[in-house]
């Protein structure tokens, strides 16, 4: 008896394992794959920036429109730049942000600035930087003048999902920012939100070259008109060249040529030959009488 209870508390204990170890109807199928690495020969790895020996760590990097480099350091909030040949011996210059690593939401002078553990980068085309700083829930933008916030920034701790003008926007503690030339604006991509967000930008931050004052359409514009220009002068006067030129072999090839009378008189001979034969019935009429 006592051996038969305890064959059926073995089986009850085998079965409930089983069970436990099944997999749900909810819970998704994990498939093991065997892994297949094919490497490409020709690559070498380097390491031509040590922040650790400078007290900076890199999160991202973003190249400006005159061929620099722009570090972030998140950790720190902090933002450098640095010369593109990279070595152990290149030393960057701070943009904005705290040489001590202080955190905050700090607009004006540049090195008055603060930023609260950023996490993206953006360049325009003139050169000035955007960037997610995500603690604060802003969007600051970084330019000669100083640093400004362009959107976002009042609901620091929460976050949230409001679309409107750029003061009340509201985002969530995950984005990024991408700059869009074609369209002039600033894409947010919104990961807590699971969306992507759009901020128009300043047509002078977008249409201008940089380092150049004048607006690159325009420029094109102008210079399309004045080659036109250039070109019907010079169709018109190589047309005037070639009609002249023209006009100088038909009189030589005329001077050349024997005249002689036209069999078909032309109207002046005609009214000279009306006029005397009318003199002449008058001096008949004349005679006559």
């Amino acid at each position: 008896m006592g051996r038969d209870v305890l064959v059926v508390g073995i089986l009850i204990l085998l079965c409930s394992e089983f069970v436990s170890s099944a997999p749900s109807a909810n819970s998704p199928a994990t498939i093991a794959t065997r892994s297949m690495v094919k490497f490409e020969n020709g690559y070498t790895v380097e390491t031509v920036f040590d922040g650790s020996k400078l007290g900076i760590e890199p999160y991202s990097i973003e190249v400006l429109p005159n061929g620099e480099l722009l570090i972030l350091d998140s950790e720190n909030s902090n933002i450098y730049k640095i010369s593109s040949s990279l070595s152990l011996y290149s030393r960057p210059r701070l943009v904005t942000g705290s040489p001590e690593g202080y955190a905050g939401h700090v607009d004006g002078r540049l090195r008055d600035a603060r930023l609260n553990h950023p996490k993206g980068l953006a360049v325009d085309d003139r050169g000035n930087i955007y960037v997610a700083d995500t603690v604060n829930n802003a969007i600051r933008k970084i330019s000669e003048g100083g640093v400004t916030t362009i959107a976002g920034g009042k609901t620091a701790r929460n976050g949230g999902h409001v679309d409107g003008p750029s003061e009340d926007a509201k985002f969530s503690n995950d984005f990024d920012v991408v700059y869009l030339g074609s369209s002039c604006s600033l894409l947010v991509i919104d990961r807590g939100n699971k969306a992507i967000r759009e901020i128009h930008l300043h047509f002078d931050d977008c249409a201008y070259q940089y380092g150049s004052g004048f607006p690159l359409g325009i420029a094109v514009l102008v210079a399309a008109g004045f080659f036109g220009y250039m070109l019907a002068l010079l169709q018109r006067r190589v047309g005037s060249i070639v009609s002249s030129h023209d006009q100088e072999m038909f009189e030589a090839d005329h001077d050349q040529k024997p005249s002689r009378p036209s069999l078909i008189p032309t109207g002046e001979e005609q009214q000279e030959k009306q006029d005397e034969s009318f003199l002449v019935s008058l001096g008949n009429l004349a005679s006559f009488s």
